[in-house]
């Protein structure tokens, strides 16, 4: 009897400890479970009806340059590349036809892009989205009908959320799901963030005044919330199902491009404050505290871990200050260059393209090409050259010379002038008959200064600006400023031809805005003389009207004094690598608003004199 007792009493405590150890088990399943839950919020958040600060995640506002796995992808005058963000080892992953920069999206192993053509479009679908690998193999065209932003609308920004990819841009976003085999379809706005999102609430991202809040998937990903504007004009914190918002509560005054989110904080200036930033916890509840003291007018553009850098551009280069949470400067650099030279990477995106790990990178010229250099923002080490993307080919056959005027004409009023000559060095007999028929161009130009100049003179002692009408902070200086500034560029080279633009941009004080034309030339290196469109194509007067017209038509409608016939004339012709340029001036084909326009018509349109072959490779 005994000995049975016994036995039950082990039983019990056995079982005891087996029930113990399973809890023990299970709950240590579950803690791993949420810990994986925990790691996998953190690289993509789901869908919050809460706000607040989120881990920290590597900020890439620089949509040409990204960093992942170690390696730096850039995507610039033509070519997606990779880089070993130690030895900066270069490998091309794609090149387009066109000289062309552009945004792309990493999600894994595959990079997603567009090829988006630089010439005028007939139907303006000529775009193509891709697909490649990190690595640059399993190339894959995705879709071949996107349609063109037509270059001067800039280009898109390409994003992913979920399983729908994002082609945004300020005229219009396109949408396309991805399969689990890779392929896309196109899906509809209902589908996507900007079809859902409830009655009375705007996305902000393509708001002057928000330049630097982002699209509304990358919130998603990285927040789980969004921020956009109510009803109201306020930029609010939106939950993914629209049911709860908590206002920001910015002042009405902020100042325009001032505002940046960090994964913890907001920060902006204000137009009244004359030097102080603000800034705001993502926490609910919290308030706006000053931040540091800095002019308004300087741009925050990136962020990371332990502080925010602003820059102050400049004419002779862009300082950078670097200030942490608290508002105490932790890095000051001066005099970073600016890069000018490229024709496509400057009209993109800032000088300043992204900070990643501890180094700054920025686009800059160095021997006159276009370059993109790194800076260790944690050292006195000399600036790194990552790759020279542009090669600034007019440079080395040419060299400039600028005079600048500035002409007080009363006590109140300047009128400055500069004009900026390029001359080739003559190695040639045809280079010698360009650079004659440039002088004469020249004097032209410093004939009509002068008149421009005698003409303000004159009026101004007519009507001269009373001192009354100046703003009192002004008393020592001049108030009013009008100028006229020319400038003589070479923008096309090649073994045959060299193209010069000489632009104008002039403005009179009193004016609602300033004014801008240009004229160009295209001279035959060999003997010199300028040539018009009819001296390279077969194609007769009226075939060339008729071809470009086609082109001109789809964006503009010909003015009273301007028709089919203003193709032909010589200023309008100019070259380009893509294809025949034809330029109209503002306000020939339309508003200011609408501004300048070139049409770039693709060389397999015309039949080409047999000489002429080649041209444009």
């Amino acid at each position: 009897m005994y000995r049975k007792w016994w036995k039950f009493i082990l039983g019990i405590i056995v079982l005891g400890i087996f029930i113990i150890c399973i809890q023990k088990i299970s709950s240590k399943h579950r803690n791993q479970s949420e810990q994986e839950h925990a790691e996998g919020y953190s690289k993509e958040p789901e869908q919050r009806n809460d706000f607040g600060e989120v881990p920290y995640f590597p900020h890439s506002k620089g949509k040409l340059l990204k960093q992942a796995d170690g390696y730096l992808y850039g995507y610039w005058e033509g070519s997606l590349c990779r880089y070993d963000a130690e030895t900066l080892e270069k490998t091309v992953l794609f090149q387009t036809t066109s000289k062309q920069s552009g945004d792309f999206f990493i999600q894994g192993d595959d990079i997603y892009f567009l090829e988006k053509p630089l010439c005028s479009s007939l139907d303006g679908k000529d775009c193509t989205l891709y697909r490649v690998k990190c690595d640059g193999t399993e190339q894959t065209v995705l879709a071949e009908d996107i349609p063109n932003t037509e270059y001067d609308d800039g280009s898109y920004e390409i994003d992913i959320y979920d399983d729908i990819l994002y082609l945004l841009n300020a005229n219009g976003n396109y949408y396309y799901r991805i399969h689990k085999d890779g392929s896309v379809t196109k899906a509809l706005e209902e589908e996507t963030l900007y079809g859902r999102l409830p009655e009375g609430y705007t996305p902000v991202s393509c708001d002057a005044s928000y330049e630097h809040i982002e699209s509304l998937p990358y919130y998603m990903r990285n927040y789980g919330y969004l921020f956009v504007k109510n009803s109201q004009g306020e930029l609010v914190k939106l939950s993914a199902e629209g049911d709860n918002e908590e206002a920001l509560e910015l002042p009405a005054d902020v100042q325009n491009g001032s505002v940046m989110i960090t994964n913890s904080v907001l920060v902006y200036a204000c137009y009244g404050d004359v030097d102080t930033w603000y800034i705001k916890s993502l926490k609910q509840g919290c308030k706006a505290r000053p931040w540091i003291k800095m002019d308004p007018f300087h741009h925050v553009f990136a962020w990371d871990e332990t502080g925010i850098y602003v820059a102050d551009t400049k004419e002779s280069g862009i300082d950078i200050f670097k200030a942490d949470y608290e508002g105490n400067i932790a890095m000051e650099l001066s005099d970073i260059p600016k890069g000018d030279h490229s024709p496509v990477l400057s009209s993109y995106i800032m000088d300043l393209l992204a900070v990643q790990d501890t180094y700054l990178y920025y686009n800059a010229d160095q021997e006159e090409d276009g370059c993109i250099m790194r800076r260790d923002l944690k050292g006195e080490a000399s600036p790194q050259l990552v790759d020279v993307y542009y090669e600034n080919e007019a440079a080395r056959i040419s060299h400039k010379e600028t005079a600048k005027n500035v002409m007080e004409l009363s006590e109140n009023v300047l009128f400055k002038s500069s004009l900026t000559k390029v001359f080739l060095y003559e190695n040639t007999e045809g280079e010698r008959n360009i650079n004659e028929y440039l002088k004469q161009i020249y004097e032209k130009e410093e004939k009509a200064m002068e008149e421009e100049v005698e003409s303000a003179r004159q009026e101004e002692e007519m009507d001269p600006v009373p001192w009354a009408e100046a703003d009192s902070d002004w008393k020592t200086e001049p108030v009013y400023e009008s100028y006229l500034y020319v400038e003589a560029v070479i923008d096309y080279v090649d073994d045959r031809y060299i193209g010069v633009t000489c632009g104008h941009q002039e403005y009179w004080h009193g004016a609602a805005h300033g004014m801008y034309w240009s004229e160009d030339y295209v001279f035959d290196r060999i003997t010199g003389k300028r040539v018009a469109i009819t001296d390279v194509v077969e194609n007769t007067k009226e075939e060339i009207c008729s071809i470009v017209s086609k082109y001109v038509e789809r964006q503009a409608s010909w003015s009273d004094y301007l028709g089919p016939d203003s193709i032909l004339e010589p200023k309008r012709f100019f070259l380009t690598k893509e294809g025949i340029g034809i330029h109209y001036d503002v306000y020939e084909l339309g508003s200011y608003a609408e501004g300048a326009k070139n049409f770039v018509i693709p060389y397999e349109e015309f039949q080409w004199k047999e000489s002429e072959r080649g041209i444009g490779q």
